[in-house]
């Protein structure tokens, strides 16, 4: 320990995430979280373990866990919109006297909770509220007209609960650029950046790498992440397509696919992995907060293919990959003739892609933490 450093271990820390059902990059973000901090204390409002693999729920099992009986009325986890105000009330009743430290990790509600004036807070912002403040375009402005009337005043005031609770904290994290201008926004407040941490625990090898031809979707299927786009682009043509992900659209997705469009559900980083390494490249669909898929895919030296807005312009430059610039059909079209005439440097994408490690990520938390008890 450096002098002017806190002993870490020495805090009563308690992690605040809004909810475990299902896999994605707030995930690992919580897991880098429980590294630096062996002894905290989890609290979220549900947990579904059986949407997580073994060595994640090994993870979690080694902190206490404090959490609702919301999960037991979750079939599989899918419907845990419906008990979002359930959610809210959780944070907002949680009391964290005597802690040193509360680290929220949020994409909603995880920094709703009063903080004690002896506790420091450190909010980590993967995304404002998306159903709150607007941003996905899926959500309550598809309502009815007479549902958003009603929804209407519900909504303003959690934004303003939303906003009071992000100026409460310590010190405001954003997982990127692009965040880190929404909290601007919609909280009026200025953050610092971290990037989420990447890794692959294998060593990836340059003669392990292939090119099967196909191209391969990492993500959650849910309506504004835009994948419908991508399957009509590739019902056109010849070339196949690999989707990895689970999610709410995945029947209607299936739906409108082709036989040359292939979905593997839910599977463990391994196995994703070895689609990396034979894939031609990444298709990364819809405006991302960051976009932790796109790393891993430069990681194996792997090209994307981005849509051109939000996490993927810190992600991908004109050497690692193309992007495209609205959601059609030609534009998708046009992106993937570009990338199949470029000429891909595979030690390029992969060193970029080393850029996002996870100790870089703990050594830029730890360097806040200090900073707000000095």
């Amino acid at each position: 320990m450096s002098e002017g450093e806190i002993d870490l271990s020495k805090l009563k820390v308690a992690i605040t995430h809004d909810f475990l059902v299902e896999n994605g990059g707030a995930e690992k973000v919580l897991v880098a979280f429980m590294e630096i901090f062996p002894n905290a204390e989890i609290y979220t409002s549900i947990y579904k373990p059986e949407r997580f693999t073994k060595k994640f729920n090994r993870a979690v099992s080694k902190h206490k866990l404090i959490t609702t009986n919301l999960d037991k009325l979750l079939p599989g986890g899918s419907l845990w919109k419906l008990y979002i105000p359930l959610i809210k009330n959780f944070f907002q009743k949680l009391n964290f006297e005597g802690y040193d430290l509360v680290i929220s990790n949020s994409s909603s509600f995880a920094k709703w909770f009063k903080k004690p004036k002896t506790t420091r807070h450190v909010a980590y912002i993967n995304t404002p509220p998306r159903f709150i403040w607007g941003i996905e375009n899926a959500t309550f402005h598809k309502f009815p007209k007479f549902f958003q009337s009603i929804l209407s005043p519900v909504i303003s005031r959690w934004r303003k609960i939303d906003a009071e609770s992000a100026k409460n904290a310590d010190v405001l994290i954003a997982n990127s650029e692009n965040i880190r201008g929404k909290i601007k926004k919609f909280y009026k407040s200025e953050s610092v950046v971290i990037h989420p941490p990447v890794e692959v625990e294998e060593k990836v090898k340059k003669k392990d790498l292939e090119d099967d031809g196909f191209y391969l979707v990492i993500n959650r299927l849910v309506a504004y992440k835009r994948i419908d786009t991508i399957i009509k682009y590739f019902n056109e043509t010849s070339r196949r397509l690999v989707i990895v992900g689970e999610g709410s659209e995945r029947k209607y997705l299936e739906s409108i696919s082709g036989d040359n469009v292939f979905f593997t559900g839910f599977i463990t980083d391994k196995m994703k992995f070895q689609y990396l390494k034979k894939c031609k490249a990444l298709i990364y669909p819809g405006e991302e907060d960051f976009g932790i898929a796109m790393v891993e895919s430069l990681l194996f030296g792997k090209p994307v293919v981005a849509y051109k807005k939000g996490g993927s312009l810190e992600i991908i430059d004109k050497k690692s990959g193309v992007f495209y610039e609205k959601n059609t059909i030609k534009s998708v079209s046009d992106s993937i003739k570009k990338l199949e005439n470029m000429n891909i440097e595979i030690d390029y994408l992969m060193k970029k892609g080393k850029g996002f490690s996870k100790q870089e990520f703990k050594k830029n938390i730890v360097k806040r933490i200090n900073q707000i008890f000095a």
